[in-house]
């Protein structure tokens, strides 16, 4: 890799990293105004256990995702399509088991574990964020592993602002 491609693929990630944590910080400004302090609170006590979850799902698999392909960028597209298909699968199925354990036991984690029962539904509704999250992990992986820093870089602006939309137009609307 040239010094060159190195320095734009830099660039790109450090450009991209401010435009969606400045994208991210609408929502934070945003949703104690619709929901109020008792839902930032249910929010807040969810969130680190999706957080969890995500990294549970994803077990380091980016990371070595990444490794492999960029040391293998000269190899045959075959193999590193193989390397993307095993860590999805992976993947994926980590996040199935994932989610039918928050399903089966969400009722006992959000009374017993973060003993309030009002954060159950927010439980269930964070479940589909969980595949969704580890795939995509996995596919910026892939890119990053290719030097291609354009196409994370683009994916997580567009989930950025996807995220921001969809989730204040989701509150206003059901609030």
């Amino acid at each position: 890799m040239t010094q060159s491609v190195f320095i734009r693929g830099t660039i790109i990630l450090i450009v991209t990293g401010l435009v969606t944590k400045l994208l991210g910080f609408i929502p934070n400004m945003v949703l104690p105004r619709i929901i109020g302090v008792e839902g930032v609170g249910i929010y807040r006590l969810v969130f680190p256990f999706l957080i969890l979850m995500v990294t549970l799902a994803t077990v380091g698999l980016p990371v070595a995702l990444t490794k492999l392909i960029s040391e293998d960028i000269d190899a045959a597209r075959l193999k590193n399509r193989a390397y993307l298909k095993i860590t999805l699968y992976i993947v994926l199925t980590l996040s199935f088991f994932l989610m039918l354990f928050i399903i089966m036991l969400s009722p006992y984690l959000s009374k017993y574990f973060l003993t309030d029962s009002r954060s159950y539904l927010s439980f269930l509704v964070m479940i589909p964020a969980i595949p969704i999250i580890a795939v995509s992990s996995c596919l910026r992986a892939y890119y990053q592993g290719k030097q291609l820093m354009k196409i994370p870089a683009i994916s997580s602006v567009i989930e950025t602002i996807t995220r921001v939309v969809v989730s204040i137009t989701r509150l206003y609307r059901d609030w």
